[in-house]
């Protein structure tokens, strides 16, 4: 199946299934702030009222409700129309990566 091929929901799953793991990890990393950016306005909206009613996307909001709830602060926000270029290479970026990655200061491209 072709990217253009993808159905919406599998956009959904995908998006929200990365912001799942970026969740657990941060957490595994004794991250006590995060702070979620996606351009994915459906799931974004969804993470921040705490609301689905779509089978194959609810248990993955639920987790991401559930795990956010561990940290100090959490918070999921769309980002802009000028941040939606580098969120896009960001996720290009992190979904070929086959090993975990560290950085201090700047994300390493």
């Amino acid at each position: 199946m072709t990217p253009k091929e993808k159905s919406k929901d599998d956009v959904d799953i995908d998006s929200a299934e990365t912001i799942r793991l970026a969740l657990i990890k941060a957490l595994l990393h004794g991250w006590k702030q995060v702070e979620f950016e996606s351009s994915h306005k459906l799931i974004m909206t969804k993470v921040s009222v705490k609301l689905s009613n779509h089978a194959t996307t609810k248990p993955l909001l639920h987790d991401i409700n559930n795990i956010g709830d561990l940290f100090q602060i959490c918070s999921f926000k769309i980002v802009t129309r000028n941040g939606r270029e580098i969120c896009m290479k960001v996720a290009s970026f992190v979904k070929k990566l086959r090993k975990d990655v560290e950085w201090e200061n700047f994300f390493p491209v």
